[in-house]
């Protein structure tokens, strides 16, 4: 079997032919989900991909989420992954691409993915809402550590802090426990009984990722990569709420790929 390595933009598109499948799958499945994070983002500012990213991001409702894993979306390229099924060690889903081989910062990155993020129901007061946010990022943050591929790390310090901490979190912690403790915190308030809704168990934006149920549930379409696909209503307000100005581009420094490398079957 040989393999080669993929620039940026092959990445790109390996990843949109995998969200061109989901998308095809959920429409024959009456499943709903949206454009999220930095994949929405490219879609209003660039219609397509952010120039330098690396990834693909969407969601569904709690509910549409709980319909997904039961269906059979499995084939001879793309396999579902979750916690539940015993081949992911996250509190998200993922679609992967089995003929694409990684070498991602967690031991679990073996291919190439899409991230799938339930939205999940919030209080109206906002200290509670940080609360809930600041709690999960804590143990997303343990969560990563339990799952780190030794060796690899953003910088030297971390790279080397890795050997010390990874078995101290898997020994007091571990992968199960905060991988429960997340969907705990993601679950006290429902989705179906709040006014407010948003992505806990992925998000890293706080109260600025709070939406209006109300209008997170009306679906419009935006334009990805040529392809018109599904995102909620509210995004301006999503945006506004994450990146402040998000039609402004970041520093230079700050346009960084996720992926260390990618290379496919042929």
């Amino acid at each position: 079997m040989e393999m080669r390595k993929l620039i940026l933009r092959e990445i790109q598109l390996t990843e949109l032919d995998i969200l061109l499948f989901f998308d095809r799958f959920c429409k024959k499945h009456k499943v709903k989900y949206y454009l999220i994070g930095g994949t929405l983002l490219g879609a209003i500012r660039h219609k397509g991909f952010i120039p330098w990213d690396d990834d693909i991001d969407i969601c569904m409702p709690r509910r549409e989420y709980e319909k997904l894993l039961t269906l059979d979306l499995n084939s001879n390229r793309y396999i579902l992954q979750n916690y539940k099924f015993g081949n992911l060690k996250r509190a998200i889903t993922k679609v992967i691409d089995i003929k694409t081989h990684t070498t991602g910062y967690l031991e679990e990155d073996v291919h190439l993915w899409i991230d799938i993020f339930p939205i999940d129901g919030l209080p109206e007061p906002e200290d509670e809402v940080k609360q809930i946010y600041n709690e999960v990022k804590y143990y997303r943050k343990l969560l990563y550590v339990c799952g780190a591929r030794l060796g690899l790390g953003r910088n030297i310090l971390k790279k080397y802090l890795l050997y010390f901490l990874k078995p101290i979190a898997n020994t007091f912690w571990g992968v199960d426990w905060c991988v429960k403790r997340i969907n705990q915190i993601a679950g006290k308030y429902s989705y179906e009984n709040e006014k407010y809704v948003g992505d806990i168990v992925g998000g890293i934006y706080g109260i600025g990722e709070r939406l209006p149920k109300e209008e997170f549930e009306k679906t419009v379409e935006v334009e990805f990569e040529k392809h018109i696909l599904p995102t909620f209503s509210c995004w301006h307000l999503y945006l506004s709420g994450c990146h402040g100005d998000y039609m402004k581009l970041p520093p230079v420094e700050k346009r960084k790929a996720h992926i260390q490398s990618v290379f496919l079957e042929e």
